[in-house]
């Protein structure tokens, strides 16, 4: 897809929940290409783009995940791909109850975040959609249908922050892979 062609999706899905998502557009310049290579091949293969989803839980935290492998101390909120014949609304609620295990109230479309992704003279164009639910049900990751989440915290507004600058000044190999998801998670942040 192209600038045109996610904008265009953009406007449908904040029109279909409601009308208040901001569209923001983001330039990532990728220093390592072991990273750029994973992210070229799972939008080639599997997704035209994600959905990120801040759940609140009862207690009004939010989960943040960290899988096996990722650096020590570093959280994010959950995101999941959209498949190639996928609705923005179906890969929410099938990523919520794969990685989660949670039933969630009706969505709060917050905006989406497009992304140039540049390595050298390579460009990808991406798009990532981000919601806000509150937990109704469920137990978080014992009823997760897909195991791919290794922790996961609950954030106030503080912690949150706090997740956020860890991964902005990140370093080394994930260096790439931080500041790429660092958009995801710190968007939450003026709304809580």
């Amino acid at each position: 897809m192209n600038l045109a062609q996610y904008e265009n999706t953009f406007a449908e899905v904040n029109h279909q929940f409601g009308g208040q998502g901001v569209l923001r557009h983001v330039k990532l310049n990728f220093t390592t290409k072991k990273f750029f290579e994973e992210f070229k091949y799972q939008i080639h293969s599997n997704r035209w783009g994600e959905v990120a989803f801040g759940v609140e839980r009862k207690n009004k935290k939010l989960i943040v995940i960290r899988s096996q492998g990722y650096p020590k101390g570093i959280y994010r909120i959950p995101t999941g791909g959209i498949q190639f014949d996928e609705t923005v609304s179906h890969a929410l609620h099938r990523e919520i109850k794969e990685e989660l295990g949670l039933t969630v109230d009706t969505p709060r479309f917050m905006g989406a975040i497009y992304y140039e992704v540049i390595y050298k003279e390579e460009k990808l164009e991406f798009i990532s959609f981000v919601f806000h639910l509150k937990e109704i049900s469920g137990t978080i990751l014992e009823d997760a249908t897909e195991q791919e989440i290794g922790e996961y915290l609950e954030a106030d507004k503080e912690t949150l922050a706090k997740i956020c600058l860890n991964m902005e000044q990140h370093c080394g190999s994930w260096q790439d892979w931080c500041q790429f998801r660092l958009q995801t998670t710190s968007f939450l942040l003026p709304y809580l």
